[in-house]
């Protein structure tokens, strides 16, 4: 398995932590920070070396193409000398310095691809980790507000439980028979014998008027 592939893993496995467990989530999400840079640390120590392979083999490269011109000129110098045999050698050398520049060309080709995608990788991450780093406060009241709305609804869940709520239509039948009860038993109370006695001494409002009539009547 490449860096990459383990960094990406390692954060995808952080971000999950994050979302499932019960733990402090500002915590997590800085902890979730700190080890994409350090993974970005690594890949670009790691990359590093890449690079300087490229430019290694770019110079070797251009080294073996000067090389190649020179034995170009001293082939060139031995036939116009009619030294056929020096001229000889120079062009067996400058076949080797050919063969090896054939062989670096490919190898830097090969390592040039290898160092451009892993600097897109590496500025991917970057990226990445600067957007987390914005996101920070934000990702953080979402989680904890997300947090509040599941506790809220869990007690709001609570209280409408059968066991926790009230029956107002059974609890308003239950006064209303009480009541009932009440005139009920009112309906059946018998006057005492000091409570007719009572209303015998009461002036009823007829009586009171039947004597007004009187008095006015002898003037």
């Amino acid at each position: 398995m490449g860096i990459f592939d383990r960094i990406g893993n390692s954060f995808k496995a952080g971000v999950n932590k994050i979302m499932d467990a019960n733990e402090d989530t500002e915590a997590l999400i800085d902890q979730a920070i700190r080890d994409k840079d350090e993974a970005l640390n690594e890949a670009r120590t790691k990359s590093a070396v890449v690079f300087g392979n490229v430019k290694r083999l770019e110079k070797e490269m251009i080294s073996s193409k000067e090389d190649m011109s020179n034995w170009e000129s001293k082939i060139k110098l031995a036939i116009e000398k009619g030294n056929d045999e020096l001229a000889g050698k120079a062009i067996a050398k400058q076949k080797e310095c050919e063969a090896t520049c054939v062989s670096l060309t490919k190898s830097y080709g090969a390592a040039k691809i290898t160092a451009d995608n892993l600097k897109k990788s590496l500025l991917e991450l970057g990226d990445d980790l600067k957007d987390l780093r914005g996101k920070r406060d934000g990702l953080i009241a979402r989680l904890k507000t997300a947090e509040a709305a599941q506790q809220v609804n869990a007690i709001t869940a609570n209280v409408k439980t059968k066991g926790n709520s009230i029956d107002l239509d059974r609890l308003e039948r239950k006064i209303e028979e009480t009541e009932s009860l009440a005139e009920g038993l009112g309906e059946l109370k018998v006057d005492s014998l000091e409570d007719e006695f009572e209303a015998l001494e009461k002036t009823s409002v007829s009586d009171d008027l039947a004597a007004y009539k009187a008095k006015y009547a002898k003037q």
